[in-house]
């Protein structure tokens, strides 16, 4: 008799096994008054019957032959259904709808659950300086992405230096004057939850400093300088030449040619 039980356990434990590691748990979230998407994925062969529960009370179910999907409870008005994916849509949630939704298609309970969990959306965040003190002259500072997120987690944190590429990162950085980020003028940090994303106003960088002219530089401003003080000067010296010549040039009312008309 033993030795039956342990066979039998031998055959039917990793099936058990195998049940629970497919019967994978996927969260997802929602705003109250929103709407949520639940994706299953592609099912295999043609799709007969449909069958959603929520916490083991009936949602939406279908079947070959039906013109239309039948909603049960207090999702008449807010559920639509996909008869050919099997995705479910719920519009106008509410905290009730949280919990456990699964699937059956073909007779068969799909190995995915989706946990709906209710969300906030992410604040508006600010980013804090730590000490409060921090200058150019401080060895190093932190930078904090902070926001009331009691309600809205998880939440995933992103950096952006100056124009540069967002990269995600931690809530708090770290900057040094010995990084190497003088060239960067300023910081923005960025809240991402999965129903929401909000970034902070940009933040100027303590160890910023302009960067000085080479010598180079110097001389390039220098003979630049030089180019337009020759112009300006040559323009002036035409100008003050035609301005000193204008009565040789002209012959007007009591100069040399009425002298000349008289004599004649």
């Amino acid at each position: 008799m033993e030795t039956q039980t342990a066979a039998w356990l031998t055959a039917v434990l990793p099936l058990v096994l195998l049940t629970s590691a497919l019967a994978e748990k996927t969260s997802v979230y929602f705003v109250i008054g929103g709407s949520l998407t639940l994706t299953p994925p592609v099912a295999p062969g043609r799709i007969s019957r449909i069958l959603w529960k929520h916490d083991e009370n009936l949602v939406a179910e279908w079947a070959d032959g039906r013109a239309e999907p039948r909603y049960s409870g207090t999702f008449r008005g807010r559920a639509g259904l996909d008869t050919t994916t099997g995705r479910l849509d719920i519009t106008n949630v509410t905290e009730a709808d949280a919990g456990m939704f699964t699937l059956d298609i073909n007779n068969a309970l799909q190995g995915e659950r989706y946990e709906a969990t209710v969300i906030h959306k992410v604040p508006k965040p600010e980013i804090l300086v730590q000490p409060l003190r921090c200058s150019s002259g401080s060895d190093s500072c932190t930078l904090t992405c902070e926001g009331n997120i009691t309600e809205a987690e998880p939440v995933t944190y992103s950096w952006k230096m100056g124009a540069g590429d967002w990269t995600e990162s931690e809530q708090s950085i770290n900057i040094s004057s010995t990084e190497g980020i003088q060239s960067v003028t300023n910081f923005t940090c960025r809240m991402t939850n999965p129903v929401s994303e909000e970034q902070s106003e940009v933040h100027p960088n303590p160890f910023f400093q302009r960067a000085r002219p080479s010598s180079r530089r110097w001389l390039e401003v220098f003979l630049t300088v030089l180019k337009v003080v020759g112009v300006v000067s040559l323009v002036w010296a035409l100008v003050y030449f035609v301005w000193r010549n204008r009565d040789a040039a002209c012959p007007c009312v009591g100069g040399k040619g009425e002298n000349a008309a008289q004599s004649g």
